[in-house]
């Protein structure tokens, strides 16, 4: 049976949300600076946190059309479909015993500004002659993100303004089935 990107990406969300309540006997949170910042996915806002649970979009991969005819390439459907699926607060992940934090969005204006740097990102790959990337979370590395090739699909962990590359997992579904939540 194959799976979808939003089939493994509401497991993970699922299972990352289990088990915050364990660990931490509450919901996922988000500091102050998201609490005027409205959301689908916010259950409530008590202390200055903003307690969340993902929420499925209700947007279609079409989102992404002005980036895609902004620099006359075609994203990755992986891409489309990671960014297309849920709002929720981002992730925080390891794997192969790296902490990661998974970029989500949260509201439709958070996927103006994922716009907006999915646009400077694959303009400075251009000016450097790289292989098309688009980042999908963060390590603790300020030069290092996790990102999608848009070529071949593979996650890799990149290094900002270098070629150097390393394949975490072959396709995104994979990827999303090795991670593991980090409270």
């Amino acid at each position: 049976m194959t799976h979808s990107v939003s089939d493994a990406l509401r497991q993970l969300h699922h299972t990352y949300y289990q088990s915050c309540q364990r660990q931490t006997g509450h919901s996922p949170y988000c500091d102050e600076t998201f609490v005027d910042w409205p959301s689908p996915c916010i259950e409530r806002i008590d202390n200055e946190k903003v307690y969340w649970q993902a929420q499925p979009q209700q947007s279609e991969e079409s989102l992404f059309d002005g980036v895609e005819n902004a620099l006359e390439l075609t994203l990755h459907p992986d891409i489309k479909a990671f960014y297309s699926a849920f709002f929720a607060g981002d992730i925080t992940l390891t794997i192969e015993q790296q902490a990661i934090t998974l970029l989500q969005v949260w509201n439709r204006e958070d996927i103006e500004r994922l716009q907006e740097n999915m646009i400077g990102h694959l303009l400075m790959q251009k000016r450097l002659k790289q292989t098309p990337t688009v980042f999908i979370g963060t390590t603790e590395d300020e030069h290092q993100v996790i990102s999608i090739c848009n070529l071949s699909g593979e996650v890799l962990l990149e290094t900002l303004g270098k070629k150097q590359r390393r394949v975490l997992a072959d396709n995104l579904v994979n990827f999303l089935t090795r991670v593991e939540p980090l409270h």
